[in-house]
């Protein structure tokens, strides 16, 4: 598998926070709103990020802790659109009725992923 990070802000900060726990050994690109000139979760920013990996984004996954900015936004790019949701957040109806649309699935913790990812594709 491969790693990147999608945020919506200032790439320069943003690569200190990753640098700071660590995780820059483990990304393998930083996609910053602030570089790209979009934001999350306009469908563009995850495009481009497929684009810089050289993936389509149907061989692509997005977790992130936000249902509409980032999972919802994932899966209208065409990723499979991955929502963290840590801390049983309940979302409007309207944003339920869209995730089960676009097949947006919700986990409460990032161990879930590879067998959820695993389940995705059988």
């Amino acid at each position: 598998m491969r790693f990147g990070l999608i945020t919506n802000g200032d790439l320069a900060f943003q690569r200190r926070k990753v640098e700071a726990v660590g995780l820059d050994t483990r990304m393998e690109h930083l996609i910053a709103s602030g570089e790209v000139g979009v934001a999350k979760p306009d469908r563009r920013i995850f495009e481009h990020a497929c684009s810089v990996f050289g993936v389509r984004p149907s061989d692509a996954a997005y977790v992130g802790d936000r249902l509409r900015t980032d999972a919802i936004g994932a899966a209208r790019a065409g990723l499979t659109g991955i929502w963290l949701n840590r801390r049983g957040v309940a979302p409007t109806a309207e944003d339920v009725a869209e995730a089960a649309r676009l097949g947006v699935i919700e986990l409460s913790s990032l161990a879930a992923v590879p067998r959820a990812l695993v389940a995705e594709t059988n």
